[in-house]
């Protein structure tokens, strides 16, 4: 089991309940799809599952361990090895060639540096067929990622994610700023790399149209009341 939530609700300090999900599973290699409009919840709830928030009540079990039980270096280190996250706004590091970008994820987790070499020799070779994989193989892998397109630097942020084949990939709206034709293509990719890795995918848009690609779907309420959830199979 990836994901096991139980009972959980989470509010912002002196605030109501901003979340309330009575119960929802995400078992290995399967991707879930988070909708709902502006401000009811959805980035709260990737900060739930990465364990940069904790629950107010109930429980959240990321990869068999309940988040409010671990220290905040040991909540850390379970980031550290076992997820990727692509941001919003992708958050590279601008000055570092694409292939520095990629590696930062092997460069501080051991276990992801001992698969992605036990996988592909070195993370370099890993990281060659990521680019390769997401049409980047025409590019330098020196080349500064402030000197790409918006498409290109989304698209390092995904083999950032992917570097040591996590458990887990968290993306924060990863197709807002793309066109449909651009949005589908990537949205192809993103799955399909989760598929051969066997990783699990939660993937939070405002685009409906996104979510029947996803093997379940939840469903945020209006942000002014309690959320009411939805988990659709």
């Amino acid at each position: 089991m990836v994901i096991s939530l139980s009972q959980l609700v989470y509010a912002w300090p002196g605030q109501p309940p901003l979340l309330r999900i009575e119960a929802l599973t995400l078992e290995a290699g399967q991707s879930l799809f988070v909708g709902g409009p502006s401000g009811s919840g959805k980035s709260s709830l990737l900060a739930l599952l990465s364990g940069v928030v904790l629950p107010t009540a109930g429980d959240c079990q990321v990869l068999g361990q309940s988040m409010a039980s671990l220290s905040p270096v040991a909540r850390d280190r379970l980031r550290a090895d076992a997820m990727g996250i692509v941001f919003q706004q992708f958050n590279l590091l601008p000055y570092l060639s694409m292939m520095d970008n990629v590696l930062l994820p092997v460069q501080v987790s051991h276990q992801r540096l001992k698969q992605s070499c036990e996988q592909y020799g070195t993370p370099a070779k890993q990281a060659q067929v990521l680019f390769e994989r997401l049409g980047l193989s025409g590019l330098p892998s020196s080349t500064p990622v402030h000197r790409l397109s918006v498409g290109q630097q989304q698209r390092v942020a995904v083999a950032r994610a992917f570097m040591g084949w996590p458990k887990l990939v968290i993306a924060d709206e990863p197709t807002s700023a793309l066109d449909d034709d651009n949005r589908d293509a990537f949205l192809d990719l993103l799955l399909g790399l989760a598929n051969e890795g066997s990783t699990s995918v939660v993937m939070v848009s405002h685009d409906r149209r996104l979510a029947d690609r996803f093997d379940q779907q939840l469903w945020l309420g209006n942000a002014k009341s309690v959320q009411s959830v939805g988990v659709e199979r």
